[in-house]
């Protein structure tokens, strides 16, 4: 299967399976921002890092002793809702006062009146980083591995076996039944290195899958399952904001070729790129 990519950022695509042994093709592709200034409301401006960098092939640790996760593998098939990461160099236990909101704006009728929607509020924290795939809260997804499985089954998914085991999030920051679309206001505070309260609005990109040819002909929008805070140093303008994206589409057969393609949306993405 060949993979043409029309855009700047990293991606891939593979066969996959679920529990049902059904065949998909899994498409992703990941977007990485530096944090460019922000104005006086703590509102950041985006813009495409120069180095758009590979994607992570198997995760990478703070920690191996800990299995303290620090970038998730992106070979991940599906996921059932949006993953709020936050990673910090230091710890933060003393932290209980920040919190996080994930902020959506919808107009209700004709005459454009705006609803906000809060989709994700939190307060206090102890991890705001990766779940390790071993943690009990995901473990409980993987179904019954036994010796049924091994002798019937392995290596194919138990049957039992959730997709929600693949949300690598803390729990309380899960989008619950959604995911990141462009426009949704992502509000830290008293969390970042500056100022208290700090903004950040999901940039409008959109990426396109297409198959074209064969009896699994498709075209996908990819979901931002996936957004993490980098942030390794005091000075923002060093850290990075991650954006993963994904689709997994029902195949037939095998395509012999899948095309990423891009498009932007003007008003959200002008001021935040270069």
């Amino acid at each position: 299967m060949q993979f043409v990519n029309h855009t700047p950022f990293a991606g891939l695509c593979w066969l996959s399976m679920d529990a049902n042994d059904t065949e998909y093709v899994t498409i992703v592709a990941r977007v990485k921002y530096r944090f460019e200034s922000s104005d006086e409301d703590g509102l950041w401006t985006l813009r495409f890092h120069q180095d758009q960098e590979e994607l992570f092939c198997k995760d990478v640790f703070y920690d191996m002793k800990k299995f303290h996760v620090q970038y998730e593998s992106d070979y991940v098939p599906y996921k059932t809702q949006g993953d709020l990461i936050v990673n910090l160099s230091e710890h933060i236990d003393h932290y209980a006062s920040a919190s996080i909101e994930v902020l959506r704006y919808t107009p209700l009728d004709a005459e454009k009146k705006i609803e906000t929607k809060c989709l994700l509020k939190h307060k206090g924290f102890k991890n705001l980083g990766f779940v390790h795939r071993s943690d009990p809260s995901r473990m409980r997804y993987i179904g019954n591995p036994d010796q049924k499985w091994i002798e019937t089954r392995a290596p194919y998914l138990p049957v039992d076996f959730s997709d929600r085991h693949y949300s690598a999030a803390h729990e309380k920051l899960q989008l619950p039944n959604t995911y990141f679309r462009p426009g949704d206001s992502i509000v830290l505070q008293k969390l970042l290195p500056g100022q208290h309260k700090q903004t950040v609005i999901m940039p409008g990109v959109y990426l396109k899958a297409i198959n074209q040819e064969g009896i699994s002909r498709f075209g996908v929008m990819l979901e931002a399952d996936t957004v993490l805070f980098d942030v390794e140093d005091l000075d923002m303008s060093k850290n990075a904001l991650y954006v993963s994206y994904r689709a997994r589409v029902h195949v037939e057969k095998l395509p012999e070729k899948v095309i990423l393609e891009m498009m932007l949306e003007d008003d959200l993405i002008e001021k935040r790129s270069a």
